[in-house]
């Protein structure tokens, strides 16, 4: 066992190494850090641990935005024009500079022990130990044309942690969605999180907890019946349907061998996620 927990770690590296030169384009001795850096902390977080009494497996979530509907839908751009302009913009920003509305976001789930609230994900060239990401959709602005004085500013996009699951949404000041709201969809929660700032936070998907049990393997996950797996696909399907999403995996490739990344569609987001 100590030799196949050596082999995964060195493989994990290697898959990192990956990553960040070619994914993020990193130079190569940056990359070679970076990917030893994590096997040394996942190792660690191994030895800490002990023997786990249930086996996580590692995997990515791509969370792919539908900016045109977001934006379009909650009157941050006025009509189609502005979505050709701005997607213009966005196409012109350097391969080198982040771009929320280019890239999305995409987030490395590499260890999870709950019985010891211990988390390891990567995101941004980043190891964090939860998900409360915040982004900036800094080419869009919102200038209040009511008091020039107070300049303009930026939605941001949110994914956090919620109930179990994760929230996805839009942070936007106050006063616009006072003037903005009438015309918006409803969106899945609303709250006022700074009133100091006056700042609102509108959830427009909520992703169950019950999407990502496939990675957790309690005990012998090999001995376990067909009957409990179809009990656990059927509760997911569910929870997903309540949710407003849909299963949106491509079919595997019997000829080919070929099996895709499980994909789930919202009217306003995509999320594509794969054991690594």
């Amino acid at each position: 066992m100590k030799i196949v927990s050596i082999a995964f770690h060195f493989f994990l590296a290697g898959v990192f190494f990956l990553v960040m030169r070619y994914g993020a384009d990193l130079a190569f001795r940056q990359s070679i850090v970076l990917a030893v850096l994590l096997m040394a902390i996942v190792w660690g977080l191994n030895l800490i641990a002990g023997e786990p009494t249930s086996n996580f497996i590692p995997y990515y979530v791509f969370i792919e935005f539908n900016w045109q509907r977001i934006l379009l839908d909650f009157k941050l751009l006025k009509n189609q024009d502005e979505w050709g302009r701005l997607s213009s913009q966005v196409k012109d920003i350097p391969a080198q500079e982040r771009s929320i509305l280019r890239d999305n976001l995409f987030l490395y789930f590499l260890q999870s022990n709950p019985s010891q609230d211990q988390r390891l994900i990567f995101y941004r060239n980043t190891f964090v130990s939860e998900i409360d990401l915040w982004e900036d959709i800094a080419a869009v602005k919102l200038p209040r044309e009511d008091d020039h004085s107070l300049g303009e500013s930026s939605p941001s996009i949110f994914v956090k942690q919620h109930f179990g699951g994760y929230a996805i949404g839009l942070q936007v000041p106050e006063w616009w969605w006072k003037l903005a709201k009438s015309s918006c969809p409803t969106p899945c929660y609303e709250e006022t999180t700074n009133h100091l700032t006056g700042q609102v936070e509108l959830t427009l998907a909520v992703i169950p907890p019950t999407e990502f049990l496939g990675y957790w393997q309690r005990g012998d996950w090999s001995r376990r019946s067909l009957k409990e797996a179809e009990f656990i696909r059927k509760r997911r399907d569910a929870e997903l349907s309540k949710y407003g999403w849909q299963d949106a995996t491509r079919k595997r490739d019997a000829e080919l061998g070929i099996s895709w990344p499980r994909r789930i569609q919202h009217l306003y987001v995509t999320i594509h996620h794969e054991a690594i």
